[in-house]
């Protein structure tokens, strides 16, 4: 019978078989359309385009905002979880408009 002792030989602190594989960020497609098309869309303040538009967001709580101007601006907060969220804004005229 016969042994391989570098097999059995201990890997050394800091080498790629002793790293841990960091886990892949998770992602969700959010898409976002409205009933005033060409709305901005905003998340967590940062613009990412218009409506209707299809957004990769990373899982988690986040604030989508979606205004037009002549409207009032529609908000939600929401934890993203899901492989796909569908939000649907409807923007109501701003009064004077």
């Amino acid at each position: 019978m016969h042994l391989n002792m570098a097999n059995l030989a201990p890997k050394p602190a800091g080498s790629t078989a002793d790293a841990a594989v960091a886990p892949a960020a998770v992602t969700a497609s959010l898409t976002v359309d409205s009933n005033v098309a060409g709305a901005d869309i905003a998340i967590d303040g940062n613009f990412v385009g218009n409506t209707p538009s299809t957004i990769s967001v990373a899982a988690g709580q986040h604030t989508i905002t979606v205004k037009k101007k002549g409207y009032v601006d529609w908000s939600r907060t929401m934890n993203v979880s899901g492989s796909a969220v569908h939000l649907s804004a409807d923007l109501d005229a701003a009064p004077g408009s």
